[in-house]
């Protein structure tokens, strides 16, 4: 399912928009969602949305905050959130051309070792499974199915899935993984919701919430790509939507 869908990423545009927050939930920090950037930029009406070039971007930041400063877009205008993930997207692009994989360009452009591993969605929508399978994480991007944003709410997407009428798939990508300098920290960036970083129960928690409400309904699997070089044991551990 994630190989099919991947392969035609960039040609389709399918990311995820639809569970945005009200820019006014985010004070403090200038980037709120995705869906308020790609409007305050002016973007195109077919732009299906930047979370893959977001999820990478901040995931790079992540690795090495002082090597890859220039990708933490959190404080940027809307136009500089846009232009950054329209030259990300660029370079994805060409990775895919090289044959490397532009999907996780972050782990691609900073050497790192990393896995895909495709788990059943029950076993991460509840805190305790997520972090199972996180806490010896460092970083991990998560690739999961939403709702097509062509549906108009929760039951016309359950009676068409049954139907089976063979609309237009979309995924999002979230970034999530132990923070750099405070290590007995987690970091979650969502580009629906923004940045945050708290205790990793925390973080487990409410990403685990969010795959819960927000996975399609017949969606039965998450692909975790995680970079596992350095191993590590804590005790605490793109459409839009």
């Amino acid at each position: 399912m994630f190989s099919q869908f991947l392969s035609s990423l960039f040609s389709s545009g399918t990311s995820d928009t639809s569970h945005a927050k009200d820019a006014s939930s985010n004070s403090g920090i200038r980037f709120t969602n995705q869906e308020d950037i790609l409007k305050q930029a002016g973007a195109p009406a077919n732009e299906a949305g930047i979370c893959f070039q977001l999820t990478n971007l901040y995931t790079g930041y992540e690795i090495d905050k002082k090597k890859n400063k220039e990708q933490n877009f959190l404080n940027d205008s809307p136009d500089k959130v846009y232009e950054k993930a329209m030259v990300e997207r660029k370079h994805q692009e060409t990775l895919l051309q090289q044959g490397e994989d532009g999907y996780h360009s972050a782990f691609v452009d900073n050497a790192i070792p990393y896995q895909w591993e495709v788990v059943k969605a029950e076993e991460v929508k509840t805190k305790e499974g997520l972090g199972a399978k996180l806490e010896k994480v460092e970083h991990a991007m998560l690739l999961f199915e939403v709702p097509s944003v062509e549906k108009k709410n929760a039951e016309e997407a359950v009676r068409d899935e049954k139907a089976d009428t063979g609309s237009v798939r979309s995924f999002h990508q979230v970034a999530v993984g132990h923070d750099s300098e405070k290590k007995d920290q987690c970091y979650l960036f969502d580009a629906n919701i923004g940045a945050k970083t708290a205790s990793c129960p925390e973080i487990y928690g409410e990403l685990s919430s969010t795959l819960f409400k927000y996975m399609a309904p017949k969606a039965d699997e998450v692909l975790i790509v995680s970079d596992r070089k350095h191993t590590i044991s804590y005790t605490s551990s793109c459409q839009e939507r």
